[in-house]
């Protein structure tokens, strides 16, 4: 909508997206084929990975898209997001309150405490996090900006009512858009053990490998 961004806003959306997604697919990174130690910008989104990232509650990407290309995507969807939650709080007077300014001082208090624990400053830590051009006013202003956008969109939605046949109609309608599975893996090793308990070694007999 004609707004302009500087590199550091951006970044700050990439890397929360991309920890926030890190962090929820920890045990699947194998799976996605996502190798967090070399650049995503070299990293094509696999047609498996393509197939999980719904299943998992992400976008699908485009055929062929690189990670970074992909994570630079989610991140400007979530930027522009948050700034039409701001300009809807603003234009509705749903103004700033305690418990928002709470939520900022925590946060700010959190990065102060974890950047000491590191032995960085605050604007060190930021750095690292988010590149050089990140300062600690901009991490302020984008973090106000989300908190504000947050509680905007949570007060509209518990303002909305509906009936239980609304519910059930919606429901019948879009049927997967409402029934979710959770998954989990256990992987076995299913080789016959060659030492017992106290590490003697022992024969491995056809029924014991069976």
């Amino acid at each position: 909508n004609g707004e302009k961004y500087t590199a550091a806003e951006v970044n700050y959306y990439f890397q929360n997206y991309y920890q926030k997604f890190l962090n929820d697919s920890y045990s699947y990174l194998s799976m996605l084929g996502l190798d967090t130690g070399s650049s995503l910008k070299d990293q094509t989104v696999s047609s498996t990975a393509a197939s999980l990232l719904p299943a998992m509650g992400y976008p699908a990407p485009e055929e062929g898209q690189v990670w970074y290309d992909y994570f630079a995507d989610r991140a400007l969807e979530q930027l522009s997001g948050v700034q039409a939650m701001c300009d809807a709080a603003d234009a509705d007077g749903f103004a700033w309150n305690d418990d928002m300014q709470a939520d900022l001082d925590e946060t700010l208090e959190s990065l102060a405490t974890t950047a000491a624990t590191y032995g960085y400053t605050e604007q060190q830590y930021l750095g690292l996090i988010y590149g050089s051009t990140m300062t600690k006013g901009i991490y302020e202003d984008q973090t106000r900006c989300s908190i504000l956008a947050s509680a905007y969109l949570q007060n509209y939605q518990d303002s909305l009512t509906y009936t239980t046949e609304d519910l059930e109609a919606a429901y019948e309608a879009d049927r997967t858009t409402y029934d979710l599975v959770d998954c989990e893996y256990v992987r076995v090793n299913g080789t016959a053990p060659t030492s017992d308990e106290e590490g003697n070694e022992i024969e491995v007999t056809e029924e014991m490998e069976a």
